[in-house]
Protein backbone atom coordinates (compact mmCIF):
# COMPACT_ATOMS: atom_id res chain seq x y z
CA UNK A 1 0.00 0.00 0.00
CA UNK A 2 3.14 2.40 0.98
CA UNK A 3 4.45 4.50 -1.87
CA UNK A 4 7.64 6.11 -1.45
CA UNK A 5 8.90 9.54 -2.71
CA UNK A 6 11.97 9.71 -4.44
CA UNK A 7 14.77 10.04 -2.29
CA UNK A 8 15.77 13.39 -4.16
CA UNK A 9 11.87 14.96 -3.21
CA UNK A 10 13.54 18.26 -1.47
CA UNK A 11 10.17 18.38 0.83
CA UNK A 12 10.21 14.88 1.98
CA UNK A 13 12.22 15.05 5.17
CA UNK A 14 10.17 18.51 6.45
CA UNK A 15 7.08 16.86 5.72
CA UNK A 16 7.81 14.26 7.64
CA UNK A 17 8.93 16.35 10.70
CA UNK A 18 5.40 18.33 10.36
CA UNK A 19 3.65 15.36 10.70
CA UNK A 20 5.50 14.05 13.47
CA UNK A 21 4.86 17.08 15.33
CA UNK A 22 1.09 16.75 14.82
CA UNK A 23 1.58 13.20 15.62
CA UNK A 24 2.13 14.99 19.29
CA UNK A 25 -1.36 16.65 19.53
CA UNK A 26 -3.33 14.76 21.74
CA UNK A 27 -6.85 16.81 21.82
CA UNK A 28 -7.22 16.33 17.84
CA UNK A 29 -4.94 12.43 17.18
CA UNK A 30 -3.67 11.84 13.79
CA UNK A 31 -5.42 8.96 12.14
CA UNK A 32 -3.53 9.47 8.81
CA UNK A 33 -0.97 11.73 6.82
CA UNK A 34 -0.50 11.45 2.81
CA UNK A 35 2.39 13.55 1.26
CA UNK A 36 2.58 14.35 -2.67
CA UNK A 37 3.08 17.33 -4.95
CA UNK A 38 0.74 19.19 -7.27
CA UNK A 39 3.01 21.16 -9.64
CA UNK A 40 6.04 21.24 -7.78
CA UNK A 41 4.55 22.34 -4.40
CA UNK A 42 4.11 20.02 -0.89
CA UNK A 43 1.04 18.61 -0.48
CA UNK A 44 -0.62 16.71 2.46
CA UNK A 45 -3.90 15.48 3.69
CA UNK A 46 -3.97 14.85 7.27
CA UNK A 47 -7.40 13.13 8.55
CA UNK A 48 -7.10 13.82 12.28
CA UNK A 49 -10.17 12.15 14.77
CA UNK A 50 -12.43 15.54 15.90
CA UNK A 51 -11.07 17.50 13.27
CA UNK A 52 -14.41 20.04 12.15
CA UNK A 53 -15.87 18.27 15.37
CA UNK A 54 -16.12 15.25 13.07
CA UNK A 55 -18.75 16.95 11.12
CA UNK A 56 -19.07 16.85 7.28
CA UNK A 57 -19.04 19.94 5.44
CA UNK A 58 -22.13 20.30 3.69
CA UNK A 59 -20.26 22.21 0.51
CA UNK A 60 -18.75 18.96 -0.26
CA UNK A 61 -15.17 20.35 0.23
CA UNK A 62 -12.56 19.46 2.52
CA UNK A 63 -10.78 22.31 4.83
CA UNK A 64 -7.75 23.57 2.88
CA UNK A 65 -4.96 25.94 4.13
CA UNK A 66 -1.68 26.80 2.31
CA UNK A 67 1.48 28.65 3.62
CA UNK A 68 4.33 30.65 2.73
CA UNK A 69 7.57 29.47 3.69
CA UNK A 70 8.76 29.40 8.04
CA UNK A 71 11.78 28.57 9.62
CA UNK A 72 10.31 25.85 10.45
CA UNK A 73 9.16 24.69 6.95
CA UNK A 74 11.69 26.52 4.55
CA UNK A 75 10.16 26.21 0.87
CA UNK A 76 11.37 27.37 -2.47
CA UNK A 77 10.94 30.67 -3.87
CA UNK A 78 6.75 31.59 -4.87
CA UNK A 79 6.00 27.40 -3.49
CA UNK A 80 3.60 26.98 -0.50
CA UNK A 81 2.77 24.42 1.68
CA UNK A 82 -0.83 22.57 1.17
CA UNK A 83 -2.53 21.52 4.28
CA UNK A 84 -6.06 19.22 3.68
CA UNK A 85 -7.49 18.36 6.84
CA UNK A 86 -10.36 16.35 7.01
CA UNK A 87 -11.61 13.56 9.57
CA UNK A 88 -12.24 10.20 9.11
CA UNK A 89 -16.19 10.25 8.76
CA UNK A 90 -15.78 13.13 6.27
CA UNK A 91 -13.11 11.65 4.48
CA UNK A 92 -15.34 8.92 3.57
CA UNK A 93 -18.12 10.39 2.42
CA UNK A 94 -15.87 12.56 0.00
CA UNK A 95 -14.45 9.39 -1.19
CA UNK A 96 -17.90 7.63 -1.69
CA UNK A 97 -19.09 11.06 -3.06
CA UNK A 98 -16.17 11.83 -5.36
CA UNK A 99 -15.70 15.24 -3.99
CA UNK A 100 -13.83 17.62 -6.34
CA UNK A 101 -11.43 18.41 -4.02
CA UNK A 102 -9.98 15.12 -3.56
CA UNK A 103 -9.00 14.29 -6.92
CA UNK A 104 -5.96 15.56 -6.25
CA UNK A 105 -4.84 13.12 -3.86
CA UNK A 106 -6.37 10.16 -5.64
CA UNK A 107 -4.41 10.67 -8.26
CA UNK A 108 -1.39 11.26 -6.53
CA UNK A 109 -2.31 8.04 -5.03
CA UNK A 110 -3.21 6.00 -8.13
CA UNK A 111 -0.01 6.78 -10.22
CA UNK A 112 2.39 6.37 -7.53
CA UNK A 113 3.44 9.63 -6.82
CA UNK A 114 1.99 9.89 -2.83
CA UNK A 115 4.09 8.98 -0.04
CA UNK A 116 2.37 7.36 3.21
CA UNK A 117 3.67 9.33 5.97
CA UNK A 118 1.94 8.02 9.08
CA UNK A 119 -0.88 5.43 9.80
CA UNK A 120 -1.68 5.31 13.53
CA UNK A 121 -2.67 1.63 12.89
CA UNK A 122 -6.73 1.75 13.83
CA UNK A 123 -9.47 0.31 12.10
CA UNK A 124 -10.10 3.83 10.93
CA UNK A 125 -7.04 4.23 9.13
CA UNK A 126 -7.25 0.20 7.79
CA UNK A 127 -10.73 1.26 6.37
CA UNK A 128 -9.28 4.83 4.41
CA UNK A 129 -6.71 3.43 3.25
CA UNK A 130 -8.66 0.95 1.59
CA UNK A 131 -10.65 3.50 -0.13
CA UNK A 132 -7.91 5.40 -0.79
CA UNK A 133 -6.01 3.10 -3.01
CA UNK A 134 -9.48 1.07 -4.35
Amino acid sequence: MATVASSSDRYLESVKRLVEQHRDLKDEPLVLAVYFRKDGEPHVLEVVQGFGLDQVNEDGELFRVAFGTSRAFPLYENDSLHLILTNPKEIQVAINEGWADLGDVLSAIRVGAATDVFDDGSEDARRIWKALYG
